[in-house]
């Protein structure tokens, strides 16, 4: 991801990239931390709920399959939530021509720049705090 941000920032129009700046904002930083809770509690409400396992489980070659439940940490939930919670854009900037349509075009591009921002952030983060035990400490030290 910092490569298509670092490119995009080359070939973005500044002008009207500053002028939708609150739009992309919205969509990019409040909508990422939205999706990013939202896929840690329904994942692990999910796992917690149902008893889901996995069949054919081979531990070691040459072993017979055996069956194992699935089981995740809440921390590892957490990064696992913030690799997924990143959109892609690529494909939607595609479609829109910047001269027909300059403002669509800068927001789209605009909050793919900053989902990729907040969504490296939170992995970053998540992975500073994976030795620890999840606790409300856990959710302060994410907020500074």
């Amino acid at each position: 991801m910092p490569p298509i941000i670092y490119n995009a920032g080359f070939n973005m129009r500044r002008k009207k990239f500053f002028e939708n700046l609150g739009n992309q904002l919205i969509f990019g930083l409040f909508v990422t931390i939205a999706a990013f809770i939202m896929y840690a509690a329904m994942s692990t409400l999910v796992l917690n709920t149902f008893d889901l396992t996995m069949t054919r489980y081979v531990v070691a070659e040459g072993e017979q399959p055996q069956t194992k439940k699935i089981e995740m940490p809440i921390m590892k939930m957490l990064i696992f939530s913030a690799l997924i919670c990143s959109s892609d854009t690529v494909a939607a900037v595609s479609i829109v021509d910047y001269g027909a349509q300059p403002k669509l075009f800068s927001c789209i591009l605009g909050e793919g720049v900053f989902n990729d921002i907040v969504a490296i952030t939170l992995y970053v983060a998540m992975l500073s705090l994976q030795g620890k035990e999840f606790s409300g400490q856990t959710l302060w030290l994410l907020t500074m």
